[in-house]
């Protein structure tokens, strides 16, 4: 009987996921028993040495456990397999599972990697359970119960290989089918099932048409034959829509970015390297094409620590080019807030662990979910040996869209990397056909570079590839509509697109996001701990350098590098992380300080451990301290005489700096040095705003919320306060409904600046408190810190790449100024990092009351109250009391290196010590090259020392050094290279970082 191929192909889909279901209750067979049992001490984070000899008990399923973030362990035996055939375990669980065959972690299991099958004659296994549910993205996710996690399912299946196939098959060709009605512009679309009318397939493209008939023509074939015709269909459906590939490609790897703190303490991050390693570590045995790279040396360092055996395995498959372990930086780091130095060193200390774990440095480094990336750090990048960059996170930018994907990312002082960015994609892809056509389509660069990075594998909570992502991969070559698409090693996709790097484009500058603004002013007493860790980090090593000490414990300087993970410094993690990293951070300042007190804690010489000259009123005038150095001051040359200082009821004038103060307690006028400062209106005049993020509370600032400022008018009471040197008066005021603050000011008579504190006490929700200066430099653009350098960005209204910018990072300084960048104000502070300027007025973040994350409904079902440890804890941040410092300072072209705003924010707040003898550590003075700023002593174990110097304002010129008797110094970089010698001078051009090796002859 002849039959002809019907018109209704409108019919088709509903008919393919009818046959779905099919195919699914077809997979699994019954293999065995499963016998569970649980350990029920309450002992968290366990090893699986520690609890071999503890008792379990038998339970039933479905089956409650667990307190929210901690481990438990289970025992598995397994009934004996007969029949020869490969055995799967599933282990369902809402939380996450790692299992352990023969001591070592084998699998893990979570919402995306429920089965594995076992060895031949396995008998037994553990499991090691985290009560978290953290694989976000997944349709599973659904969140643990009230009780706990519950697991429902342990159990031996037969995998029918067949079904499996012709799953994954159907499920790839359903993919292709519905991104190609979607492509097509005169069809209504595919409706999947449902009552009712489904559109007729009228003008549609040829592929879309050619895809519904042979499916139908497939599950008709199934219909009537069974399983095996299905095969056969299949088989001719790929024959059919075979294609040469198209004019590009994409290129896989396998991806698992796991944030080391977010809705989880560092301590489950740990288990998550371990569970996810385990897991690439098997798919590896069953896809041998598979690749997988994963970044940040910390998760390396952690799983050696607690599993060497599996970190033994990851170390083969590195050896075989299965796995990749790139990256450069300890962790992934925030590149916006840490200072220079710190920023470096997380490189420094990321390349001496790869090392140190692998026998080689990364030269690539991966940035998948930062946010934002500063214009220094390709120049880090490339003395660190780094020449290659990736992010995902451009992405998400929302005012304007990244103009390119292969690309030259060329840094504000000229060096260069190469650099890919994914467009229109993620880093939790699913290696399915809709996301590499939209990869493909969304490829700026495709007209010179013919291939595409797809980071694949599910992230932030770890798990990564799964079987059925290497699956679909293996059937994503020579498919028709569909760019040709395999697995492929990093550093070879990066040798090409090298090769082609005369033809890309270039991009200078950082690399903003458009999102996630309210990071840099988010939980402000973490980065004042961070902050303080930094600075003390700097006078311990200063130390070291002038009392011939040799380097510091490296363990202080990981925890500090840990701290730059970029859910951690941001202030986007939730109560916990920050519970266990504050105190740890204050209490690795508080050991650096003492030590450094212990050492410079008393005497009659004043010691500067700043490696630049700062001033100081001595008896006889005004002197300037020579960098790193213990010096009598009494005999130095002053500069000038000492000043004589009034102070009125509304006044303060140190002969430096005059200020004259409103009834709000705000700055009415401001001469610093002669210099006037025109105001628009009266400084530090604070406003209050309603802060309602459309989507990430702790992430982000809205532009509509700075449209909702109230100025705060209350009136100012004087009250009685004196600093502890110089003159100051202070003002007390309340601040919205439930806050207080009280505004001193002082003028310290050896220092060019005003400064500020604000003794805030806090009580505001939903709000951002930020303290505006308005003044009359209306220039183009305004300065803004960077780590290492600044950064110029447009405070006209303008573009929409401008108007994106409306709160922008400074690391603890900003300027506003006229055209000629002459004239201008500077705004420095301790460890405030949030700016604005628009027309003039700079504005400064101080502190924003959001919901924390994970008390906000957001995160609410990976972070489940009920079986939380039942701490009390605040719903929003930055509640409580506040200790703010800043300072604002007049700007000119000649403004001499000292007084420079980058190194006033060094010094401000950096104390001197005292001394019993005069010593110094071989640099004496320096000249000229104004805007070269010394930042950093680094101590060697072989009594030298670097000097770290960074240029600020954009300028190029040349510094003239001094060194004491007996004393030399050479050019180096980052990673301490020999260079050219110095004989009294060195040329440095804009925004270079510099590192001068210093030695004392023997």
């Amino acid at each position: 009987m002849t039959t002809h191929s019907h018109p209704l192909l409108q019919l088709t889909l509903p008919r393919t996921h009818q046959a779905r279901r099919r195919l699914q209750a077809m997979l699994w067979s019954p293999a065995g028993e499963v016998d569970v049992q649980y350990m029920s001490a309450e002992k968290d984070a366990q090893t699986l040495m520690d609890i071999r000899e503890q008792p379990f008990e038998s339970i039933t399923l479905p089956f409650h456990w667990g307190r929210l973030m901690h481990t438990r362990w289970f025992h598995l035996r397994f009934s004996k397999n007969n029949s020869g055939e490969a055995r799967y375990v599933r282990w369902r669980d809402q939380g996450e599972g790692t299992l352990y065959i023969g001591g070592v972690p084998y699998y893990g299991f979570d919402v995306a990697h429920r089965e594995v099958a076992l060895p031949k004659d396995c008998r037994e296994a553990y499991v090691e359970a985290l009560c978290l549910q953290s694989g976000i993205w997944h349709p599973e996710a659904k969140g643990l119960d009230s009780e706990g996690s519950c697991l429902t399912e342990a159990g031996l299946f037969y995998r029918n290989d067949q079904a499996w196939d012709a799953l994954i098959e159907l499920d790839l060709w359903i993919d292709l089918l519905k991104d190609e009605s979607a492509r097509c512009p005169h069809f209504a679309g595919l409706q999947q099932g449902g009552i009712g009318h489904k559109a007729k397939v009228e003008v549609v493209s040829p592929l879309l048409r050619r895809l519904l008939r042979l499916l139908d023509d497939a599950i008709i074939e199934f219909d009537a034959k069974g399983l095996s015709a299905l095969h056969g269909a299949f088989g001719r459906m790929k024959s059919e829509l075979k294609s040469e590939g198209g004019l590009v490609k994409g290129v896989l790897t396998g991806h698992a970015h796991i944030d080391l703190v977010w809705l989880w303490r560092e301590a489950n991050a740990e288990y998550k390297a371990r569970h996810t390693f385990a897991s690439m570590n098997r798919l590896m045995d069953i896809y041998p094409e598979f690749r997988f790279a994963y970044s940040q040396s910390a998760s390396y360092d952690s799983v050696q620590a607690s599993s060497p055996e599996l970190m033994e395995q990851v170390r083969n498959r590195i050896a075989e080019g299965k796995w990749e372990a790139v990256g450069a930086t300890y962790v992934e780091s925030d590149t916006m807030l840490a200072c220079g130095e710190a920023l470096a060193r997380s490189f420094l200390v990321g390349q001496e662990r790869f090392r140190e774990l692998f026998g080689e440095s990364s030269n690539l480094l991966w940035l998948p979910d930062v946010f934002g990336y500063c214009g220094c750090l390709p120049q880090i990048m490339r003395q660190c040996g780094v020449e290659r960059f990736f992010t995902t996170k451009l992405t998400w930018s929302n005012i304007t869209l990244f103009p390119h994907s292969s690309f030259v990312w060329r840094g504000v002082d000229g060096s260069e990397v190469v650099s890919h960015v994914t467009q229109g994609l993620g880093y939790n892809q699913e290696a399915r056909p809709h996301e590499v056509r939209k990869a493909a389509d969304e490829h700026r660069q495709s007209d010179v570079h013919d291939e595409f990075l797809m980071p694949t594998g599910y992230g932030d909570g770890g798990g990564g590839v799964t079987p059925e992502m290497c699956e679909r991969a293996r059937r994503l070559q020579a498919l028709e509509g569909v760019p040709n698409t395999t697995w492929g090693r990093l550093d070879e996709f990066y040798d090409r697109l090298e090769a082609i790097k005369d033809r890309l484009p270039v991009y200078q500058g950082e690399l903003y996001l458009e999102y996630h603004r309210g990071t840099l002013t988010t939980h402000g007493a973490l980065k004042e701990a961070f902050r303080g860790l930094e600075r003390a980090l700097q006078l311990q090593e200063a130390s070291r350098v002038l009392g011939n000490g040799g380097p510091i414990d490296p363990h202080a300087w990981q925890r500090m590098v840990f701290a730059q993970f970029h859910d951690y410094i941001p202030g986007s993690s939730i109560h916990e992380v920050y519970e266990e990293g504050i105190p740890e951070l204050t209490s690795l300042a508080e050991a650096a300080e003492a030590e450094v007190s212990g050492i410079f804690g008393k005497g009659n010489y004043v010691v500067n451990l700043l490696p630049m000259s700062r001033p100081y009123l001595a008896k006889s005038g005004l002197v300037r301290l020579p960098p790193l150095s213990s010096v009598d001051p009494e005999t130095l040359e002053p500069f000038a005489p000492a000043p004589a200082s009034e102070q009125t009821d509304g006044s303060l004038n140190s002969g430096r700096v005059s200020a004259v103060f409103n009834d709000c307690g705000e700055v009415s006028e401001l001469v610093t040095d002669g210099e006037v400062v025109h105001l628009d209106h009266p400084l530090n005049r604070l406003m209050l705003y309603s802060d309602y993020p459309h989507q990430f509370d702790a992430w982000d600032i809205d532009r509509q919320t700075l449209e909702t400022g109230v100025w705060v008018d209350s009136q100012a009471e004087r009250v009685d306060w004196s600093p502890e040197t110089g003159i100051g008066l202070a003002f007390k005021r309340s601040i919205g409904e439930q806050s207080q603050v009280e505004i001193r000011y002082w003028i310290d008579p050896a220092q060019p600046v005003l400064q500020i504190e604000l003794i805030l006490d806090w009580h505001e929700t939903d709000a951002l408190l930020k303290s505006h200066f308005s003044t009359k430099y209306l220039g183009r653009f305004a300065r803004f810190a960077a780590p290492f350098g600044s950064v110029l960005r447009s405070q006209q209204p303008g573009d929409l790449k401008d108007e994106a910018m409306f709160e922008s990072g400074g690391s603890r300084w900003a300027t506003v100024m006229d055209d000629s960048q002459s004239r201008g104000l500077s705004i420095i502070t301790e460890n405030k990092y949030g700016f604005s300027c628009r027309q003039g007025q700079l504005g400064l973040s101080l502190v924003r009351s959001v919901p924390v994350t994970g008390e906000d409904t957001q995160h609410a079902q990976v972070v489940t109250t009920s079986i939380r440890d039942g701490k009390k804890r605040d719903v929003f941040s930055d509640q409580g009391s506040h200790r703010i410092r800043y300072a604002v300072a007049a700007h000119t072209a000649a403004t001499p290196r000292e007084e420079q705003a980058a190194a006033l924010a060094d010094y401000l707040y950096t104390p001197l010590y005292r001394s019993e003898n005069e010593s110094n550590a071989g640099l004496l003075g320096m000249e000229g090259g104004e805007s070269l700023i010394p930042a950093w002593s680094k101590p060697l174990a072989n009594g030298d020392w670097i000097l770290r110097l960074h240029e600020v304002l954009g300028r190029s010129g040349r510094l003239q050094m001094k060194f004491a008797d007996g004393w030399s110094a050479e050019r180096t970089d980052l990673l301490e290279q020999p260079g050219d010698p110095i004989k009294d001078s060195l040329e440095f051009r804009a925004y270079e970082i510099v590192s001068v090796r210093l030695s004392k002859q023997s």
